[in-house]
Parts: structure tokens; sequence; C-alpha cells
């Protein structure tokens, strides 16, 4: 842990106030300013809010152990280190490369000495969706959830997102957790932790990192469902649902299902693909798929039955 004036630092609260600071630029029409600049400057200011004083913090601090810099660490020698990464949406720029650039913060972090190395990337909802379908790489999307980076991971990475990783060496490991997902803005802030590489996830106890359940089979196929219908509708309605793909990514797709049904009222998503004609792109109508019924009680899909019929859709 790390000391701050007043007792240990959290770092939940200052991720949050990051994020709400992102979106309260947002909402007076600033996301164009947004940078990875800005996205430092606001952790800076909300660590000096959690008791990190400013002579405790740099920024373009070069360590020994590989060329370039660090984006912020505290103290010196660094305690904690923290790398910035906001992809922007670029056309011409492949996905796979872009993914390279996201997983190399993580490799240059693991080769730390400090105490806490911290990834805090901002990401938007295009790109989001292609890492939920990655298959090389199990990209830790909801807090909680490890990922890991071995040889053989690399070796089944695109040559795109290969020449990316300016900082993976043979024989390296990586092992990252997601701490949090927060919503910025047009954005969502994914903060992950890199852990030492000694003795499985750092030597951390079985019970702080819990082997993950496995989703059943039908589970797995609905949440690839969620994604492709924002894919579809992004696709073919001209209507990119940000909004649910962050809460897809943050709680899987039968969660985030769920909560909608159990939101008063049709969600946004909802209207909109009402309106292109669409209500077949739904949560709704993917809920009354006989391949879905048994993640679904009878009011549930009552529920999504009545919403599609008092639009006029019949499923």
């Amino acid at each position: 842990m790390v000391e701050a004036e007043g007792g240990e630092l959290e770092w939940d609260p200052v991720w949050r106030a990051v994020g709400g600071e992102l979106n309260a630029l947002c909402e007076r029409g600033l996301a164009h300013v947004v940078t990875e600049d800005v996205l430092r400057l606001h952790t800076i200011l909300a660590l000096q809010g959690r008791g990190i004083h400013g002579d405790r913090i740099q920024i373009e601090y070069r360590p020994e152990v590989f060329a370039g810099s660090l984006d912020l660490v505290i103290d010196a020698p660094p305690v904690v280190a923290v790398e910035f990464k906001f992809p922007r949406d670029l056309r011409g720029r492949p996905d796979t490369m872009t993914a390279g650039t996201l997983l190399d913060d993580l490799c240059r972090l693991s080769r730390l000495d400090v105490a806490e190395a911290w990834a805090a990337q901002l990401i938007g909802s295009r790109i989001l969706g292609h890492l939920m379908r990655r298959k090389d790489v199990a990209w830790a999307l909801s807090p909680g959830q490890v990922m890991e980076l071995d040889d053989m991971t690399v070796a089944l990475l695109p040559e795109t997102a290969r020449r990316s990783l300016h900082s993976w060496t043979e024989g390296h490991r990586v092992v990252a957790r997601c701490e949090g997902v927060y919503p910025a803005g047009e954005w969502s802030l994914f903060v992950h932790r890199v852990l030492p590489d000694e003795d499985g996830y750092g030597g951390l106890p079985a019970s702080v990192v819990p082997p993950p359940r496995p989703p059943s089979d039908a589970q797995h196929r609905f949440h690839r469902a969620m994604i492709d219908i924002y894919d579809r509708a992004r696709q073919e309605a001209g209507y990119t649902a940000t909004r649910f793909i962050q809460m897809v990514s943050a709680q899987g797709g039968l969660a985030a299902a769920k909560a909608l049904l159990h939101t008063a009222g049709v969600s946004e998503g909802f209207t909109a693909l009402w309106e292109r004609g669409r209500l077949d792109l739904t949560v709704e109508a993917h809920v009354l798929s006989p391949d879905f019924s048994a993640l679904f009680t009878d009011e549930e899909r009552e529920i999504a039955r009545n919403r599609l019929r008092e639009y006029g859709y019949e499923a």
C-alpha cells in the first residue's frame, strides 16, 4: 500500500474522480479536448485530493530497466508507476495495432520493481467491441478478471499487434487484474493493476485471485449475441450503443440484459432501434429467442414480450 496524508491511499476514489471529471468535460461539449495529458492531469489532481503531495509526483520519469519514460510515478525511486493510454478511434489504423499498444503498457509496467503498477486506459465503444471479440487474448474487462500474456499468447497475436509490443521479450510473463471500469463521458476508463510474477498471480493467496467460474454454454452464446447486436446496430442501423457495450463489458451480456429488463420503461437504445425499424436488434427480442429461454424467468420473458408488443413488434 502507498502512504498518503491521513492514511493509506485508496485508488478507487481516485479513478472514480477522474472518470467524473472526464464525464463533466463531455457534458460541456469538450470531448474533443480530451487527450492522454488531460487524463494524466486529472489523475494528478485526484491524487492530491486523496493526500498525495505534489512534490511526490513526477511525470516522464525515466527508469533504468527500459528505454523511454513512465507517464507518472509517485516518489523517487518510484513506489507507484502509472501508464496512460487513450487510443483515438482512427479509421485508418488497424484495431489489432491498437490492441498491441494497450498490451505494451502492461508489459512495460511488469518490468518495474515498484509496490504498485497501474495502467489507466480510456477506451471508446468501437475499440471496446473489438477487444471483447478477440480470441487470442482473454482481455480482462470486468472488475476482478485476470489476464495473462506469455510466449504462447504473443505467438497467436496478429503481426500488427506483435509489432506494437516493443517491451516484450521471449520468456516473459505478464499478469494483470482489472480493478475497475469507470464511466467517462463517451468512453470507459479501464484500470488494470499489473501483478508481480512470483509464484502464480504475484504470490497472492488463492482467495485473493479466485479462479473465474466458467459461464454455461448458453450464457457464453448469449454474451456473444449481445456483442453481435451492438455490431449490427452500428453497421446496419447507424446506431452506436455506447452505454450498452459498456454495460456488457462491465457486467457480462446476461447480467446487462437482466438489468435492462428490470429497469422501469424502455432504454434509450430500444427507442433508437424502434425509430430505425430494427427492434429485431433489441435485447428484448433476443430474450425471447428459444435458444436462450433457460437463461430467463417467465416474468422476464413476459416483460420483454410486452415491451415489444407495445411498440408493434411481435416476437
